[in-house]
């Protein structure tokens, strides 16, 4: 289902419907299975670990820190 994002009018939120969450749930353990064997096989538990520490205040300030696009625009003209 899609609807107008009500922080930006240039957006739309997309809401998964039930059938795709099924599918969704069907093609995501494979995927994930992919990607952990892609990115995490090369790395030891350690380094995972560090991994973590490092990437988690990039995921906190990209989560406290609305996109560029959420931003009201301003009027032609100003």
């Amino acid at each position: 289902m899609r609807t107008p994002s009500p922080d930006d009018e240039r957006s739309i939120t997309v809401t998964i419907t039930d059938a795709g969450r099924t599918l969704l749930g069907k093609v995501l353990p494979g995927h994930i299975k992919v990607v952990s064997g892609l990115l995490f096989e090369p790395l030891s538990r350690d380094d995972v670990k560090a991994l973590a520490g490092l990437l988690a205040p990039v995921s906190d300030h990209m989560r406290s820190t609305p996109p560029r696009s959420a931003a009201p625009r301003r009027k032609a003209g100003s």
